[in-house]
């Protein structure tokens, strides 16, 4: 089957979800045309503060995947330029109809997505929805996407959810939905029980600092266990605070072999995020980044965490940061898993078993099958 997939990040990015989803599609021969994301929303000024990605190796395994990267302006929230585009487009919809699709999966909503399914109507449009999108932007930018996302969920023939919360957005009565949670790369992971035994009581992150971190927990934190050491390991896509504990160490975005290497002295993995309509739609993937490594979890009380935190006893939660003691003394309490319950929690994640085969036909045929 060819299958045109509208990616929300670049090919070249840190490894993702749909670089996952991409992979596990092409170990069953089919064949997948890449469309890179473009701008959605208008430019701000902290863009000129974010600096550029560089680009990480490409995946194993996706060297087979033709690549299509349109051209845009970051003009798509307003409407009566959208004949710029459109003429930059005609390049992209060229080569997709060069390549002849049986299907178009859209990993994120957009003008060009819309465009292309409503081109190519007789072809069947699978919405991969990972995010509320709309959620990440303000003003008209945040219309305008809040418009695409309303357009792709009217047009698909099919919704795969990320979490709970997307599931259970999504009208059943119209819509063919399942639920793929999100999982993690687990297959390459050190042997359990490979904690370093260090002299001083680390916490970890891992992950992005954006407007969703919760800094007052990270200060609570530092003030509960003020010999302990918190080491944040991420890009940041907003200010620091200034005036924070000296307990914290950051270490900014490194390769996830040096980031594993860090966990892996930690006692507890962090989930600090604010609890809002944006998280409360996310299954955080550094859930389970954190728990294939046997560490035990405390995570303000958001999305999906709710939920595995009603079968996993690893994983601790809290509503504010007045009861974050109780979440840490839990989870400290808890301590490290074993090796036969890690490589079982890691079997249970991993990206193959989240789209393995009858997860793949029930979306490729239009099949509906809860892989909750």
């Amino acid at each position: 089957m060819k299958i045109v997939y509208f990616s929300p990040v670049s090919i070249n990015s840190y490894e993702q979800r749909p670089h996952f989803f991409v992979s596990e599609l092409l170990k069953y021969n089919h064949e997948v045309l890449w469309v890179e994301p473009y701008p959605t929303r208008l430019p701000e000024l902290k863009d000129l503060n974010i600096q550029r990605k560089s680009e990480v190796s490409l995946m194993a395994g996706l060297d087979k995947v033709l690549i299509e990267k349109p051209h845009a302006l970051p003009i798509e929230p307003l409407s009566m330029f959208d004949f710029l585009n459109d003429i930059l487009w005609e390049r992209t919809l060229t080569s997709i109809r060069n390549f002849d699709p049986d299907l178009i999966i859209a990993g994120k909503p957009s003008k060009l997505a819309n465009k292309v399914a409503k081109s190519f109507s007789d072809i069947r449009l699978i919405f991969d929805y990972m995010d509320d999108f709309s959620d990440f932007y303000t003003g008209v930018s945040k219309s305008s996407m809040k418009y695409q996302l309303d357009n792709i969920l009217n047009n698909a023939d099919m919704v795969i959810a990320s979490s709970d919360t997307l599931f259970n957005k999504v009208d059943r009565n119209k819509l063919n939905t399942i639920k793929v949670l999100n999982g993690y790369k687990s297959d390459t992971l050190p042997d359990a029980e490979t904690q370093q035994v260090t002299d001083d009581f680390r916490f970890v992150y891992i992950g992005s600092i954006a407007n969703w971190f919760c800094w007052e927990s990270i200060r609570t934190i530092c003030e509960l266990y003020p010999s302990s050491i918190i080491d944040i390991i991420g890009p940041c896509h907003s200010s620091i605070p200034t005036d924070l504990p000296e307990n914290i160490n950051f270490y900014g975005e490194m390769k996830r072999e040096d980031a594993i290497q860090i966990a892996l002295k930690a006692k507890v993995g962090l989930i600090p995020f604010k609890i809002n309509s944006l998280t409360e739609a996310v299954d955080p993937i550094k859930y389970y980044e954190y728990r294939s490594l046997s560490l035990p979890v405390v995570s303000s009380k958001f999305g999906e965490m709710k939920l595995h935190a009603k079968h996993d006893r690893g994983l601790s939660i809290y509503n504010d940061v007045s009861d974050i003691r109780i979440a840490l003394d839990k989870a400290i309490d808890y301590g490290f898993d074993d090796k036969v319950r890690t490589a079982e929690f890691r079997n249970n994640c991993s990206w193959s078993n989240r789209f393995n085969k009858r997860c793949l036909d029930s979306i490729l045929v239009g099949r509906e099958n809860d892989q909750n």
